[in-house]
C-alpha cells in the first residue's frame, strides 16, 4: 500500500507542468500531435458505427424438384437435354483456365521464371524415405 500512498493526483499535476517547464519548446507540438492522432482515433470509432455496410441480402437458391410418378424414359430425355447446357458450361470454365494459365505464364516470364508445360493442379508432397 506504501505504493500507492506516493501517487495523487497534486504529485502528477507538479510532475506535468516541471516537466514542460523545460528548455526544450518542441514538446507542445509532440503534445498537440499525440492529441490530435489521439483523437482521430477515438472519433473513428464513435463515427465509424454510422457509416456500417448494409448486409447483402441472403441469394436464395431453389433446388428442381421433379414428380416422383416420372419414368425412366423421361428422366432420361431430360438429362439428355442438359448435356448441350453441361458442355457449354464445361467450355466456358476451360477457356478461362487456359487463359489464366497463360496470363500466369505471360507474367512468369516477364520475371524470367522457368515453368513446365504439365504443371498439376495439385501440389505433390514429398515422398518420406
Amino acid at each position: 500500500m506504501s505504493f500507492f500512498r506516493a501517487i495523487s493526483p497534486r504529485a502528477a499535476w507538479t510532475d506535468f507542468v516541471e516537466i514542460w517547464r523545460g528548455e526544450q519548446r518542441y514538446k507542445i507540438y509532440f503534445l498537440g500531435l499525440a492529441f490530435v492522432f489521439t483523437s482521430a482515433i477515438f472519433l473513428q470509432f464513435y463515427f465509424g458505427e454510422r457509416f456500417e455496410k448494409e448486409p447483402e441480402p441472403i441469394k436464395l437458391i431453389y433446388i428442381n424438384s421433379w414428380r416422383a410418378d416420372r419414368t425412366d424414359a423421361e428422366i432420361r430425355a431430360e438429362n439428355e437435354a442438359m448435356v448441350p447446357e453441361i458442355e457449354e458450361k464445361r467450355a466456358k470454365r476451360a477457356l478461362r483456365e487456359r487463359q489464366s494459365r497463360e496470363s500466369y505464364q505471360r507474367l512468369g516470364e516477364r520475371f524470367g521464371m522457368e515453368f513446365d508445360e504439365k504443371v498439376s493442379a495439385t501440389p505433390e508432397t514429398p515422398s518420406e524415405n
